[in-house]
């Protein structure tokens, strides 16, 4: 079995965007979401794509996506969250516990227990994903209260598991994809919470979603994985990613984003070899040493 992703919130914005990138480089992708309809869109006629259609915020939505992912995948190569609810968007004052409670279910609850449910099923090199948000760092606005704490919690989480899964070499990351063009965005948005001035224009999700694959996949540096804050509106960043979409693969002829997850594996094994058998010439090549030195 070839390279197995799990994405959550798979059924519309970055989810779906990322779950298309990842099938189109030939990795199995198993998408989780709650509109039926739009998991059935994803899919269409790829025959590497899996839905599940779940509510991730229940421990029974959660044990149902396990049971079935269990069933069909003896391992697990990426775990991708995207998932993430803003609303309601109320008053501290005004909002009832079932609202609070809703923000937490979906936000911090749902990524961190389907995460203890697939750890198991992971490998050393493993990667796992967070998607991030600009108010995770503490910065909070009226009637954004209850997302901006989830998000805080959220982050907390990603950090200590950082930390626990580097001893089975999982490696986590996170990557704040700034405003896009998703419901989630436009929820935020209508509700005038920020002045006009302070909007600013949604990132088209197939580019996030372009950025995402490119993360997960070809950035090979599991240290720099873990330790950095991807943002694609980071400049170094962003001309990372891009200068990959002009990179011409010396293995497959063809971009970065049209080359599977096999044609990078050969690519590299072969790289290795050619390096392997410089390095042996080198070490037997006796025309530069110096004085004492000799077999």
């Amino acid at each position: 079995m070839g390279k197995v992703a799990i994405i959550t919130g798979a059924s519309s914005g970055i989810g779906f965007s990322l779950a298309r990138a990842l099938s189109d480089r030939g990795l199995t992708t198993i998408g989780i979401g709650r509109n039926k309809e739009r998991l059935n869109a994803l899919k269409g006629e790829r025959a590497n794509i899996h839905i599940i259609e779940s509510d991730l915020s229940e421990p029974n939505g959660r044990n149902k996506v396990f049971s079935e992912i269990n069933s069909y995948y003896n391992h697990i190569d990426y775990l991708i969250h995207c998932a993430a609810a803003i609303e309601p968007i109320k008053a501290i004052i005004e909002i009832d516990l079932t609202e609070w409670r809703k923000h937490y279910a979906i936000n911090v609850e749902a990524p961190l227990f389907l995460t203890k449910k697939i750890v198991p099923m992971m490998q050393k090199g493993s990667r796992i994903l967070f998607i991030a948000s600009d108010f995770q760092s503490g910065t909070n606005f009226k009637y954004l209260s209850p997302y901006c704490t989830s998000k805080l919690a959220l982050n907390s989480l990603v950090e200590g598991l950082k930390i626990e899964l580097s001893e089975l070499e999982i490696h986590v990351g996170n990557v704040l994809p700034g405003p896009v063009d998703t419901p989630l965005y436009h929820s935020f948005w209508k509700s005038e919470v920020l002045p006009v001035e302070k909007k600013l224009s949604p990132v088209d999700p197939k580019n996030i979603g372009s950025f995402l694959n490119w993360l997960l996949i070809d950035m090979y540096d599991n240290e720099k994985y873990v330790s950095t804050k991807w943002d694609i509106r980071n400049t170094e960043h962003y001309d990372s990613w891009q200068k990959s979409l002009n990179h011409k693969s010396e293995l497959c002829n063809k971009s970065l984003d049209e080359c599977s997850i096999n044609d990078f594996e050969n690519y590299f094994i072969n790289r290795q070899k050619i390096e392997k058998s410089e390095a042996s010439q080198s070490f037997f090549d006796t025309s530069n040493v110096g004085p004492g030195f000799g077999f």
